[in-house]
């Protein structure tokens, strides 16, 4: 794995309500803004309940100052409407506080979920999928050896995007 640009001490934890209530409310700049959550309102309960059901393993990225810096989520929830899944692989999702992207900490932030995901998810290949217009995410998986593998576009946002897979037999 690639060394971290700056020392950031970030660990995973269980995702709270709060959490959730919290990410809802990040917004991010332009073209990053697709990942803003809608208004909050009726739906934020929604929205709540599937950050805290189990079935889409999500967890809190709390710094080193206890402060809520991410989130991720293993299975499912990684997958984007329009993708091919056919082929086993643990699909990883995740989201970096807006005031903290573009810092120099996505390696430190995304080996702490790639440590997590070790000790806590048996899987021999991983999975990624990511929109186009994200070059800095792109090329940080690309550091960790995630490899393009497929391109496809979300019929129902006509986001292209890119899934990028490693295989973790001979990689972590």
């Amino acid at each position: 794995m690639p060394e971290p640009h700056q020392t950031a001490d970030y660990h995973l934890i269980p995702l709270t309500a709060d959490h959730a209530r919290q990410i809802l409310r990040w917004r991010y700049q332009p073209p990053y803004d697709f990942y803003n959550s809608p208004d909050t309102g009726v739906i934020e309960q929604q929205y709540i309940e599937q950050f805290l059901d189990p079935t889409y393993a999500f967890h809190a990225i709390i710094d080193g100052q206890k402060l809520l810096a991410g989130f991720c989520s293993f299975g499912m929830d990684g997958q984007v409407h329009g993708g091919d899944y056919t082929d086993p692989a643990l699909d990883i999702g995740l989201g970096m506080r807006p005031d903290l992207t573009g810092q120099g900490q996505g390696v430190a932030f995304f080996t702490s979920i790639l440590t997590f995901r070790q000790s806590h998810f048996y899987a021999t290949r991983l999975r990624l999928t990511v929109a186009q217009f994200n070059r800095r995410a792109l090329a940080l998986y690309k550091q960790f050896g995630f490899q393009e593998t497929t391109e496809f576009t979300d019929p129902m946002h006509a986001i292209a995007y890119t899934v990028l897979n490693l295989d973790v037999t001979t990689r972590c």
